[in-house]
């Protein structure tokens, strides 16, 4: 179990799931474990169903065994799926290799002051948008090639400019270059 992978912790009470990818799925178990008994964990709602039911109540399991340079990659193909039936999961973010988020969590002044203070003089990153980082799938019209991966990827290997993508994704364009939404 020390392999990289896909893995789901479940709530064997109510079937709610989390999914998520891990370069060592052993240790990261070991992660939510604690963070979870230490009444920490980052996705609140698994944190109150763990508080509800006890850890006996959950099991963890790989999914899939995925070498770790493949991983963000597989793991955004299962939150694509899952993010279209949210009832059923636990995950709150659908965009893999991403911190998870501090929605809703309420900072003291004091704590505030010091993450401004902290980023004071620091270049900003821009993270990107969710649909960057989405699978899609493109078929070619004419030769019937296949395509799957990211917006951006699709991008590279076609020459189509961005906006005429998003058009294609989200109906727009029926076709671009030949290429039609799969």
């Amino acid at each position: 179990m020390n392999d990289s992978g896909i893995y789901c912790i479940t709530n064997t009470i109510n079937g709610k799931m989390y999914i998520g990818s891990a370069s060592n799925v052993r240790t990261r178990w070991n992660a939510h474990r604690s963070s979870l008994n230490l009444n920490k964990h980052h996705t609140y709602h698994l944190q109150k169903s763990w508080n509800k039911y006890g850890e006996d109540a959950f099991t963890f399991e790989v999914m899939e065994k995925i070498p770790k340079e493949q991983l963000l990659e597989v793991e955004q193909q299962y939150l694509n799926v899952i993010k279209l039936v949210q009832c059923r999961y636990y995950n709150t973010d659908y965009v893999a290799g991403k911190p998870p988020s501090h929605k809703g969590k309420i900072r003291s002044q004091e704590t505030k002051n010091k993450m401004s203070q902290s980023m004071t003089g620091k270049a900003h990153i821009v993270s990107r948008k969710p649909v960057d980082l989405q699978i899609f799938s493109f078929k070619n019209r004419i030769t019937n090639e296949l395509f799957n991966g990211t917006k951006y990827a699709f991008r590279k290997k076609t020459g189509t400019y961005s906006s005429n993508i998003m058009k294609l994704i989200t109906g727009k364009h029926r076709h671009c270059k030949n290429w039609i939404l799969n």
